[in-house]
């Protein structure tokens, strides 16, 4: 944390009143013209040791924006609830492979047991055509676009981060089960994994290039505007 303050000359302050909780998120970056904002949930305490790794893992992204000239999305005028948590899950789904590639650099696994736990879930689901999606979003658009956000997130481990050989065993289970149960969500990351493909994520270029076209394929190109905060 102390590194990545004085890498992007910025004090870092978490905050409650985090207002999503798509995906049981803990923790989110909030962009700020003076610090390192991270948010987490009123049920949650700073000093929750449960807490501590989403804290660093936003960290991370307020690195990306600070410090490496990465670009974040705004909306030109006031989103829909569709809007938001479409764009918050855009964000995840593109800057976690790189805040993840940093923390894994950093000797820290981005894999988790909990992460695990619940992908076997979702592979159990899926095969067994339970709907564990269901209490996601009452909106079926980010439903689905959660849903492919979590076939990116395993997509991205196997492609760029060193997994045991367990580890992608589970990965490849699940991301064949939701090929098979969910073929329009799955048409989807495959757009999308196609575009990461094709950008690299790892440089600021490459990542506003994946962030445009990935915004246009859900419509939201002319809601949102990339600012570069560096």
């Amino acid at each position: 944390m102390e590194r990545i303050s004085r890498e992007t000359g910025r004090e870092i302050r978490v905050e409650k009143g985090l207002s999503t909780r798509i995906g049981g998120i803990k923790a989110a970056f909030e962009p700020d013209r003076k610090y390192i904002i991270i948010k987490i949930r009123d049920d949650i305490e700073e000093d929750d040791v449960n807490i501590q790794e989403s804290i660093i893992h936003e960290a991370i992204h307020g690195l990306l924006y600070y410090g490496k000239g990465y670009c974040f999305p705004e909306s030109r005028f006031p989103p829909t609830y569709m809007e938001r948590e479409s764009v918050n899950i855009l964000i995840s789904m593109v800057d976690d492979i790189v805040v993840n590639k940093i923390m894994q650099d950093e000797g820290v696994s981005p894999i988790g047991n909990v992460y695990l736990g619940m992908v076997k879930k979702e592979t159990k689901a899926a095969e067994g055509s339970t709907d564990i999606y269901e209490n996601v979003s009452y909106d079926p658009i980010v439903k689905s676009r959660f849903m492919v956000y979590r076939f990116v997130m395993a997509w991205g481990y196997l492609e760029y981060y060193k997994v045991t050989r367990k580890e992608r065993k589970i990965l490849e289970r699940f991301l064949e089960s939701f090929e098979d149960a969910y073929p329009d969500e799955f048409k989807m990351a495959r757009d999308i994994v196609e575009v990461l493909s094709q950008n690299d994520d790892f440089t600021s270029d490459g990542h506003h290039k994946a962030m445009m076209e990935i915004l246009r394929l859900w419509e939201l190109d002319n809601l949102i505007v990339l600012r570069y905060y560096s």
